[in-house]
């Protein structure tokens, strides 16, 4: 997977590099939402949790550069866009086995370099 530059970043690529790192994720369907991690300069999460979780299938351009800044001052440099990829339960109609959906541990990923 390519690193995208937010400098020069456009929302298209945004959307366009999240759906293809969904698809290349193991599993039946990945959920909408994503979370984002902020990494410094030795490759270490700034925060022990996620800075944002997202309830829509890709974040905005508008989002990842506010948090860009925000982040600036304790080092960020990289921003991980980030979801899981579930199995469909074996039981019940199709609504059922996307509610009952196992989570299959595959995570898919988009870096962002700010």
């Amino acid at each position: 997977m390519k690193k995208l530059q937010l400098s020069n970043l456009k929302a298209k690529e945004v959307f366009e590099e999240v759906q293809k790192a969904r698809k290349q994720s193991h599993g039946d369907f990945t959920a909408s939402g994503y979370q984002i991690l902020a990494l410094d300069a030795n490759g270490e999460r700034i925060t022990d949790d996620p800075i944002y979780y997202g309830k829509t299938f890709y974040p905005s351009l508008t989002l990842l550069k506010n948090l860009a800044k925000e982040f600036y001052s304790v080092g960020v440099i990289e921003l991980i866009i980030e979801g899981m990829a579930y199995n469909l339960s074996g039981y019940g109609r199709l609504f059922e086995q996307r509610r009952d959906a196992e989570p299959t541990g595959d995570w898919w990923q988009v870096d962002v370099v700010v």
